[in-house]
């Protein structure tokens, strides 16, 4: 019976030496994998550029952003970081923290209002029919700031406080003469300006692009708009003929010749009423 038990507890004993062996087994593994992975981390460094200043710091973190996080150097959503927080750290790597804010301003504009051309029967002149009235309207703005330095704007949002009125001009439809008689067979508002032979603006040859002799009578057009040798009346300047063109006379333009740059001067720049002569 005792050499039974014996038989029993020496079992039982066997067993636990081969379990505390497999254990000890396993940590020991366990320690020199540790060891081995701690052996194998190398501290490196890199330089840090962030909130105005630029530091050398040794770190041994694998990416930027576990680097600057172990550093102190905090980073928001908005924030740029050169090379990215993702990126692996390799020795003598730079990286640069951007701070990104904005700051949000209200602010009332003024909202222009547009002009409009009626024709009209039965005048001779431009004349306005209803005054323009600006509108307002108030705009929330988004300011960017790159390290404290304004980059930018954004319109985040605005409202319309106050309608704007448009101006209405009535502008002649067509325009019978009874001075001269007949009548004209188109008339338009054209943006005036002035030239002299042989002065700024003029030929140096003093002679038109048809040849005729520039001077009053003769004005500078665009051929698209008006066809060279096209006769017009002009409001407040008379009787004249399309015979030149300008290398600024697009559209609705026309330069109108005077025989002196002294009167070409002081007619300056307007709006005229230009008749083209049936």
């Amino acid at each position: 019976m005792l050499s039974h038990n014996s038989q029993i507890f020496g079992d039982k004993l066997r067993r636990l030496r081969t379990t505390a062996f497999a254990l000890l087994l396993i940590a020991c593994m366990i320690s020199t994998l540790v060891i081995g992975v701690g052996a194998n981390t190398e501290a490196v460094k890199i330089i840090i550029s962030a909130d105005g200043s630029q530091r050398e710091y040794l770190t041994s973190r694998s990416t930027v952003g576990a680097a600057l996080s172990e550093a102190g150097v905090h980073l928001d959503d908005r924030d740029e970081v050169t090379p990215k927080a993702s990126s692996r750290i390799s020795c003598g790597m730079h990286v640069n923290v951007v701070r990104i804010s904005e700051r949000v301003v209200s602010q009332k504009e003024s909202i222009k209002f547009k002009t409009i051309l009626r024709p009209t029967s039965g005048i001779t002149k431009r004349a306005i029919a209803r005054s323009g009235v600006p509108g307002e309207k108030e705009v929330t703005y988004g300011i960017l700031h790159r390290d404290g330095r304004e980059a930018g704007c954004r319109v985040i949002k605005y409202k319309v406080t106050k309608a704007a009125v448009d101006e209405i001009v009535a502008v002649p439809r067509v325009i019978q003469t009874a001075s001269r008689g007949g009548s004209y067979m188109r008339t338009m508002h054209m943006v005036a300006t002035a030239y002299a032979p042989h002065a700024c603006g003029g030929s140096r040859s003093g002679h038109a692009a048809n040849g005729m002799r520039a001077g009053h009578g003769v004005v500078a057009v665009d051929p698209r708009v008006i066809r060279l040798g096209t006769k017009l009346y002009i409001d407040g300047y008379g009787y004249c003929v399309a015979g030149d063109v300008g290398g600024s006379i697009r559209g609705s333009r026309i330069d109108l010749g005077f025989d002196s740059y002294s009167a070409a001067r002081r007619f300056g720049r307007r709006v005229v009423t230009v008749h083209v002569v049936h």
